[in-house]
């Protein structure tokens, strides 16, 4: 839905996996993509908390973190 530029339906998957508690990784990973989403939908608060989420969760990879970090720095610029 992502890479066919379906942001609702994106926006909806991704939310549907983090109900299922995923392990960390994915778990992450759902989370950066929900920052994303929510940056481009003008919802930067959101995005924050997002992002920040993704960047303390225990279990995250340090590429999922590097994108979280660099996600809340474009989030607390706009």
């Amino acid at each position: 839905a992502l890479l066919e530029k379906h942001l609702d339906d994106a926006e909806q998957l991704f939310q549907k996996s983090l109900a299922s508690e995923p392990d960390p990784f994915d778990k992450a990973w759902d989370l950066v993509y929900l920052g994303r989403l929510s940056i481009a939908a003008g919802e930067n608060e959101l995005a924050i908390k997002y992002f920040q989420n993704a960047f303390d969760l225990e279990g995250a990879t340090d590429k999922a973190r590097q994108e979280a970090r660099q996600g809340l720095e474009l989030a607390r610029k706009k």
